[in-house]
């Protein structure tokens, strides 16, 4: 019922709920073309121009993600470096992690027991959603040559969006704009293309499986499983009027029930989720 209330309505409530989460409110314009996808009957799930500074996804369930822009610096397609990526790959293991922006990002040599669970394992999907995004808690697996048949794997190096000889099968088939916005680690495609790397492929030989693992600052004492993400999340409750909302403990989200997803705080009003890290 939410969603057919009045502008005005949407108006104050979308005010209250960004500007208590320090971001920016939508213009009039925005405002009323976020109304026309959330009220259409066959919702189409993608990215919505609501904002330049921060990213606002709507899903086909009728959620709407809303990104801090420290945590997601997604600028609407604007062609620049998002993190200000001057980072290098450290070596493997967590005493050799990266930290960037509000994201530290581990690389970690895993020792399958057979190349069969290796295999297993490159396909473990890095995001099965947007709500999995939400999490702050990003795994995912790779097949990362040896070089010479060194006793360790070739180093990895920072990717801006993977190309379809390095994309992992963990990243096949989701968002590109998730995969070119995070700040991902993959294969140099120039040791793929070399020939340092000669003979048939040989698990633990020719290559080894690889785990990266990016954690949001918020969650790295304490990453949240997926089944729990929206167990505490903040609703507006069914049996609160129109005129309720203007309570600001409601608008802001303060009904007791506040829930952390990859930031401080996340807010949710009817189905708007604000998710991130506001420093």
């Amino acid at each position: 019922p939410w969603k057919d209330c009045g502008l005005f309505f949407w108006k104050f409530v979308l005010r209250q709920v960004l500007h208590s989460a320090g971001l920016g409110m939508f213009s009039e314009k925005s405002v009323e073309s976020f109304l026309d996808r959330v009220r259409s009957t066959n919702l189409k799930e993608g990215w919505l121009q609501c904002r330049k500074d921060y990213a606002v996804f709507l899903q086909k369930n009728g959620r709407v993600f809303i990104f801090y822009p420290g945590s997601f610096p997604f600028n609407n397609g604007q062609k620049k470096d998002q993190y200000n990526k001057n980072y290098m790959f450290l070596g493997y293991g967590s005493e050799s992690s990266i930290k960037v922006g509000p994201w530290t990002i581990i690389s970690e040599i895993v020792k399958a027991a057979s190349e069969k669970e290796a295999n297993s394992l490159l396909q473990t999907k890095a995001l099965r959603n947007m709500e999995d995004l939400m999490a702050g808690d990003i795994q995912y697996f790779m097949k990362v040559p040896i070089v010479n048949r060194l006793s360790l794997p070739c180093p990895l190096v920072r990717v801006e969006g993977f190309t379809k000889p390095t994309r992992p099968a963990a990243w096949k088939g989701f968002d590109l704009k998730v995969e070119n916005t995070l700040p991902l680690l993959g294969v140099d495609q120039s040791v793929i293309d070399g020939e340092l790397i000669s003979g048939p492929e040989e698990f633990e030989k020719t290559w080894t499986l690889v785990n990266v693992r990016l954690l949001l600052d918020s969650h790295k004492s304490e990453a949240r499983t997926t089944d729990a993400k929206y167990e505490d999340s903040v609703r507006v409750p069914q049996d609160v009027t129109k005129s309720d909302v203007k309570d600001k403990n409601y608008a802001n989200g303060n009904n007791g029930n506040q829930s952390v997803l990859g930031g401080d705080h996340a807010i949710v009003s009817n189905e708007v989720s604000v998710v991130g890290s506001p420093k």
